[in-house]
């Protein structure tokens, strides 16, 4: 029978992470390091030199209290590429007629943890890198032992997770706002769109967007979709269109790809990263999502 998620220890480094992945997780963990790896040496050039007018999205979830470093030395990577970009500016610029003009970087992170705060925060601000945290809103400010039950249903379905992760609470947004990082709406309950009602969609995309609003005293215009797959969690032609509709100036999902001068800020395109991920992973992202 499984350990309930509130009666296990909050994750805090990642040594801690990796031993409690099941076996065929650390497997697939040590294969990602192995590709990036043969990348390097048979596709040395992940970005051909005159392939300058884009935008690319890495996402991740978390920065753990042993990442920091190695974060820093991502961010340091990608600036050596191009430049950093708010979500805002990335929306304006795929919308420019006259291209993108350059090579952007917008980071963005999911799932509203704590250590975004606590952890990416300080080396996002010495990189001078605007970046994006989506949160469920139910989940912001709940408690991992006192809302148990409420707890363990963002874990039933976040099947990704060995160890829980803290949440962020509303002062942390403020926090993260006043900072300059944008806070966008990722549901309410961490929900698939695909399969919803009427109801239940109105709810997820509208009720998260004002509860965002109301705590933070600005406009939520930015969305994305809790695992992203079209096709699989959301119809590209239905949900985008509904958030658009709902005031939202763009949508996230996790397709490959990087975006372009004229490509749909209602179908963004992303890659995940993690933060402990090597220079060779990050090229041989570069170089997938070409």
């Amino acid at each position: 029978m499984a350990v309930p998620t509130s009666s296990r220890p909050l994750v805090k480094n990642y040594s801690q992470f990796l031993k409690a992945l099941p076996l065929r997780q650390r497997i697939r963990h040590y294969a990602r390091k192995c590709a990036g790896l043969a990348f390097m040496l048979l596709l040395p050039s992940a970005i051909p030199d005159d392939d300058a007018d884009w935008i690319f999205f890495p996402y991740y979830h978390w920065v753990l209290d042993d990442e920091r470093r190695q974060f820093d030395r991502q961010l340091k990577y990608f600036s050596r590429i191009g430049q950093f970009i708010s979500i805002d500016d990335a929306v304006d610029a795929m919308k420019n007629p006259a291209g993108i003009g350059g090579r952007y970087f917008c980071v963005t992170f999911d799932d509203g943890f704590k250590n975004n705060i606590s952890n990416a925060l300080p080396v996002l601000l010495d990189n001078h890198c605007p970046a994006t945290m989506y949160v469920p809103t139910d989940y912001i400010g709940i408690d991992h032992y006192r809302d148990r039950e409420q707890v363990q249903r963002f874990y039933d379905l976040s099947t990704s997770y060995p160890l829980p992760f803290e949440f962020l609470d509303w002062d942390d947004c403020r926090k993260l706002h006043a900072a300059g990082m944008t806070i966008g709406s990722h549901t309410c309950a961490h929900s698939s769109l695909s399969g919803l009602g009427e109801e239940q969609l109105k709810h997820e995309l509208c009720d998260s967007k004002l509860r965002i609003e109301s705590e933070l005293k600005t406009p939520c215009l930015h969305f994305c979709c809790p695992w992203g797959t079209p096709g699989v969690n959301f119809d590209p032609q239905i949900h985008s269109k509904i958030a658009q509709q709902m005031g939202y100036r763009s949508f996230a999902s996790t397709a490959y790809g990087y975006n372009r001068a004229g490509g749909d800020p209602m179908f963004i395109r992303r890659r995940s990263l993690e933060t402990l991920d090597g220079v060779s992973i990050i090229r041989f992202a570069l170089w997938q999502c070409r």
